[in-house]
């Protein structure tokens, strides 16, 4: 018959190709085409009847049955073969084809009658048995919990994380068996099997999306626990992190499987949840922010957890910002200062703050700069800067390369010597004490030399004034007034020639050095003429 009609459609609609539609005569049941999909060419139930389904039953429950009519057309839609009675004696048996060959069968046949009244279309044998069925489960559920929770809280990770893993699995599987005892035992029907059906259902998808969610945390903590990354901090927060994300996606997928598997339109869930989200990250965006900051710190790792570090600009309070990374969570960073208190920054704002590590420090630099009296002689400041140098070369926490002590000009009321190495250590403690040690060696040599340490003063001298040395003063300017009668004033440059007589004459280092050689005037450049 569809094919006929189809054909016959064809024929006169050959452009339009619309569903076939059946409904049995005298009632609302109507079946429909399907004209895509993998049940193409199948007939299903509309939703129009679905819907009304229940309304249709109770129009026609208290009819009788048809007699079955052989003859025309009758015999292809009305099977012969029918059963009086088959609904009420469906719904009140268990669940299962021929009841007296289970063992449950044969007990519900043993029950009192008021046992098998109906209520709410359903038996009370089955209401009891649905209440007794939550009850042990979740005895069950409770004494497993306490078990395992008393043992996990005994153990290390990653044994305490596989703990939860089997927990986990042994509620599933506990919950899948009362499932299964109340799908094909008590057998309910109607919308009160829609409901029990529904939320156990949805209970099973909630608890394999958690047992997805306890697995990848737990093959975290064994990744972490293994020698590779067992002592690398950052790594292995990261590692946790990734995990819990990972896990949270696959459990929002199971739980998005879960709701189209049992016929929700996921169309309006998502326009929601689009919604919602959006909603969410704007009321949210100072949280989002810190954790993605969180994830750049733990990727990049300018510091780790118990790195001394220096955060910040701000000069005014420098040792405010000074302290020891006891912990990077996904929020934000906890830093215990150097007067015991402990600051909690945002990782948003940690992350783009100007941040100095400290402990990744291989040398720690030692800069100060010797103010010494004027009264100090030349030969006296040689003296100095030789004992000085001496000192940065045999002291074994003095770097030899670089480590200078340099006279680098007069200040004041001082002669100023620079004093520039590194000591070889990273602990602070350390340093100071190396430090300590050699400004008391340099205190030492600076008294020993017969100088000392100027201090700002002013010092008046009392004397006849002898006034200017006359012959020097009329020695100079005889000398400017040759080069200025022979054109050779140098300003306000040298000429080419005075250059080049003047150029390297000196000699460097001084005479006496170790590295000293006497200038040689045959391999001085000749002026070209």
């Amino acid at each position: 018959m569809v094919e006929a009609a189809r054909k016959e459609a064809a024929s006169q609609f050959p452009q339009s190709r619309t569903p076939y539609r059946w409904t049995l005569p005298n009632t609302q049941i109507e079946i429909i085409e399907v004209l895509d999909g993998e049940r193409q060419g199948q007939f299903l139930f509309s939703a129009a009847t679905i819907r009304r389904i229940g309304e249709i039953y109770q129009k026609v429950k208290d009819l009788p049955y048809r007699q079955a009519k052989f003859g025309g057309t009758e015999l292809e839609h009305l099977s012969p073969g029918l059963s009086p009675g088959f609904y009420e004696n469906y719904i009140a048996s268990s669940g299962y084809l021929v009841p007296q060959a289970h063992v449950l069968g044969r007990l519900i046949d043993t029950l009192p009658g008021w046992f098998k009244a109906e209520y709410a279309r359903q038996m009370v044998w089955q209401w009891t048995g649905l209440i007794l069925s939550f009850l042990l489960t979740a005895l069950i559920v409770y004494v497993a919990y306490r078990r395992i929770n008393r043992l996990a809280n005994h153990a290390r990770a990653p044994s305490q994380d596989w703990l939860k893993v089997l927990m986990a699995v042994m509620v599933l599987v506990i919950v899948w068996t009362m499932n299964a005892f109340v799908e094909y035992g008590l057998k309910f029907t109607s919308s009160v099997q829609a409901i029990v059906t529904t939320v156990i259902a949805t209970t099973l998808y909630v608890l394999t999306a958690w047992l997805a969610f306890v697995s990848c945390k737990a093959i975290a903590e064994t990744a972490v626990a293994t020698p590779h990354l067992r002592d690398k901090t950052s790594e292995s927060a990261l590692v946790r992190i990734g995990a819990w994300v990972i896990g949270f996606l696959i459990a929002i997928w199971i739980v998005i499987v879960g709701i189209r598997s049992l016929g929700a339109d996921l169309i309006p869930l998502l326009a929601g949840l689009g919604i919602g989200g959006f909603a969410v990250a704007l009321a949210a965006q100072s949280t989002i922010a810190n954790f993605i900051g969180g994830l750049i710190l733990l990727a990049n790792k300018p510091v780790q957890v118990g790195d001394f570090c220096r955060y910040g600009e701000d000069p005014s309070a420098d040792w405010l910002r000074i302290g020891t990374v006891e912990e990077i969570n996904w929020l934000s960073t906890r830093i215990r200062g150097i007067d015991r208190t402990v600051t909690t920054i945002p990782n948003a704002a940690f992350a783009s703050m100007h941040i100095v590590n400290l402990t990744k420090r291989d040398l720690r630099l030692v800069k100060t700069v010797l103010q010494l009296r004027y009264e100090t002689t030349p030969e006296q400041m040689r003296y100095i800067l030789m004992k000085l140098r001496e000192l940065f070369l045999g002291h074994p926490k003095v770097a030899p390369e670089p480590a200078r002590a340099r006279f680098i000009g007069y200040g004041a009321y001082s002669k100023d010597v620079e004093i520039f190495c590194y000591l070889m250590c990273r602990e602070h403690d350390e340093f100071l004490a190396i430090q300590e040690d050699l400004l008391l060696r340099i205190e030492e040599t600076i008294k020993e030399a017969g100088s000392g340490f100027a201090f700002p003063s002013q010092t008046a001298y009392l004397a006849r004034d002898a006034g200017l040395d006359d012959k020097r003063r009329d020695e100079a300017e005889t000398k400017v007034g040759h080069l200025r009668f022979a054109g050779k004033l140098p300003f306000p440059e040298f000429d080419e020639e005075e250059r080049q007589q003047l150029k390297d004459i000196l000699d460097y280092p001084p005479k006496g050095s170790p590295d000293y050689r006497p200038h040689d005037e045959s391999t001085d450049p000749k002026p070209e003429k």
